[in-house]
């Protein structure tokens, strides 16, 4: 069955998203002292699918922010994740959930990107008056994929055919 978040593409959007992707679901501790020590937790786990979320690191390398290079200092760091939207274009002021999970001991933390643009660390993704439920769904798209035109800027997105 297509996933429903699938629901609103064309047949040939569709047909663009590669069947048997794999996507770094890894548990991310907070206390890691590089970006590279990040990368190595989420990578060591993978899982195949057509749909994810993006994972903690994503969005810790989506920042401009040179002092921003490790999902820790997106915690403590409050020039990493005050205006963040000055230097991630991830950010958008709302609180969403990535597929990272803090603990594999309690199976339900996962990372969360707080509406600051930081990760106010993790919680329980069992509901709680905070409001975090947003997603950020993301797909891999088939190696037969081509871009046609435009340059990927904000006024010149990329036009993409199969």
């Amino acid at each position: 069955a297509m996933p429903k978040i699938l629901n609103g593409l064309t047949t040939e959007a569709r047909r663009m998203i590669k069947e048997d992707a794999m996507y770094k679901v890894g548990v991310l501790n907070y206390n890691n002292t590089s970006m590279s020590q990040d990368m190595e937790q989420v990578n060591a786990t993978k899982w195949k699918g057509k749909v994810a979320l993006i994972d903690a690191t994503e969005y810790v390398r989506a920042s401009t922010n040179s002092n921003c290079t490790r999902v820790y200092a997106f915690i403590y760091n409050s020039n990493c994740y005050n205006n963040s939207n000055s230097h991630n274009w991830m950010y958008n002021s709302n609180s969403w959930w990535t597929i990272s999970p803090y603990s594999s001991v309690i199976t339900y933390y996962m990372w969360y990107v707080g509406s600051s643009g930081a990760f106010l660390d993790y919680n329980g993704f069992h509901g709680d008056s905070n409001d975090r439920d947003g997603v950020r769904p993301v797909v891999t798209l088939s190696p037969e994929v081509k871009i046609t035109s435009g340059d990927g800027s904000q006024n010149n997105s990329y036009n993409l055919s199969i």
